[in-house]
């Protein structure tokens, strides 16, 4: 298949998905009944189902599209999947609070009931409580996950998302012991269908968690690249994987190890040797500045499709990378050295000019031409300072609405640059980015 049919394959199965999720979030909403004895009461009615029989299947794609390990089996671009992931949990926490309050009014008029007052020792109550706390476990996940992310260490985080895993089955009771649509119409085998795969989606989360769907690879390979840096290499036990141009893995320093995401730095095809390059940031990636010849890892993926734009295109391409985000483009550059007709250009910002990754290996390029931009060496003869769009036409000589751009580095310089090129008239299916973290 050329690149082209593999992008509109991924554009695709977007659409597919898309489609999927609307068509089965409005499905339990078609076996409502609203015979109701006043018009307020239907739409109390209609308005608490919504908010609690949509939601459900918008958590339920949620959950799935969180886990890579199941998504990845159906769409190529894992970076969209989990955008989608964190969307449709904002709608979810938006949505749901429409139920508690129409579903309260519901009770109030037709049993003059208020089921917030909560006797815990009663079934009803109870099953009550369970949705309450569903609810309270979903709103904290949404503001942990957009307002306060920036509070949380990524493992803070991630242990406070394990909350999700109850929320889930705290859903499906709450809705199967009280909701009379399920329990009264033929929506009940449609729930069943939906928690099943609920269940799936747990089941192969954990297996994926204890590393029992990873790809068992070994070290060959430990060299230092820049200062703080060393790429290692690894090859495959037995079946290897083969990650394209741009293209990313998660990684795993044995069996059942933590897994980390890396962009692939080198790919041998005929041997299946998988390269990354880690720089000492954190405390894993200092640890394994230490790795030896030997070890045994394990690889996830590959997932992403960020480039793939990129080498469909014939317009002049402006690669733009910060420190460690250098790593996407370099199999990249390899490629485009060989397109002899196509303009390309990289942009590399360091700040020294001893942390410049792969830099032996740049300074032989000859059709895409590097320019290295350094913000903490005065001395330095060449370009000093920040990217910016004024350095970018410097060295482009023509309106930057010409180009395709691809982005990689830290959020602040990828977000600063993105805004000063849209202000500079370049549309955003022009620009593409990957942030490194």
């Amino acid at each position: 298949m050329s690149k082209i049919g593999k992008l509109s394959k991924v554009n695709r199965e977007k659409k597919i998905v898309l489609l999927l999720i609307v068509l089965t979030s409005l499905t339990p909403l078609f076996f409502l009944s609203l015979q109701e004895p006043s018009r307020s009461l239907v739409t109390f009615k209609l308005l608490a189902k919504t908010g609690s029989l949509t939601v459900a299947v918008v958590l339920v794609w949620q959950f799935l599209l969180g886990f890579r390990g199941l998504v990845s089996r159906v769409l190529k671009d894992l970076v969209w999947a989990v955008d989608l992931h964190k969307k449709l949990g904002i709608m979810a926490g938006a949505m749901i609070l429409v139920h508690p309050v129409f579903i309260t009014f519901y009770y109030l008029e037709k049993h003059n009931r208020n089921i917030l007052l909560l006797n815990p020792a009663r079934l009803f109550d109870f099953m009550v409580i369970t949705g309450i706390a569903a609810l309270l476990i979903l709103l904290l996940l949404v503001v942990t996950s957009t307002v306060l992310r920036e509070k949380f260490s990524a493992r803070g985080w991630y242990l406070l998302h394990l909350t999700s895993y109850l929320m889930i089955p705290m859903v499906f009771l709450h809705s199967f012991m009280l909701g009379m649509t399920i329990n009264n119409s033929a929506l009940k085998w449609v729930w069943a269908g939906f928690a099943s795969a609920a269940v799936v989606g747990f089941v192969y989360r954990l297996f994926f968690r204890l590393g029992l769907t990873a790809i068992p690879y070994k070290i060959s390979e430990v060299q230092p690249v820049a200062s703080d840096v060393v790429e290692i290499t690894m090859v495959p036990d037995d079946k290897k994987i083969e990650p394209r141009i741009g293209q990313f893995i998660y990684f795993r320093r044995g069996p059942r190890g933590t897994p980390r995401p890396y962009t692939v730095s080198d790919f041998d095809a005929k041997t299946g040797a998988v390269s990354i390059s880690v720089k000492a940031a954190g405390e894993t990636s200092t640890a394994l500045q230490d790795a030896s010849p030997g070890e045994a890892v394990a690889i996830d993926g590959p997932y992403g499709v960020f480039t793939w734009d990129a080498v469909t295109d014939t317009r002049p391409l402006v690669m733009i990378a910060g420190g460690i985000g250098i790593t996407p483009f370099r199999r990249l550059i390899r490629f485009l050295e060989k397109q002899t007709d196509r303009t390309a250009f990289l942009f590399y910002g360091n700040k020294t000019e001893k942390e410049i990754i792969y830099k032996e290996e740049f300074d032989t390029l000859r059709n895409v031409r590097i320019i290295h931009v350094l913000d903490g060496e005065p001395e330095y003869e060449g370009e000093k300072g920040f990217i910016t769009t004024d350095l970018l036409e410097k060295y482009l000589r023509r309106d930057l609405k010409e180009c395709i751009f691809l982005v990689c580095g830290p959020p602040v310089m990828v977000t600063k640059l993105e805004e000063a090129m849209r202000e500079a008239g370049v549309p955003d299916s022009q620009i593409h980015h990957e942030l490194f973290l």
